[in-house]
């Protein structure tokens, strides 16, 4: 998804709080089987 990947850009310039934000909203949007979902909760446990 576009979201995830602007996500992936703010967290590669150090910004970790934008791209927080994306991804939680993204969270809670996506199925619970969805690829995209499974990368979303690795890249917030990196941050």
């Amino acid at each position: 998804s576009s979201s995830y990947h602007l996500a992936l850009c703010y967290y590669s310039i150090e910004e970790g709080e934008k791209a927080r934000v994306i991804l939680e909203g993204l969270r809670k949007t996506l199925p619970p089987d969805s690829q995209v979902l499974k990368n979303v909760l690795e890249l917030l446990q990196r941050i």
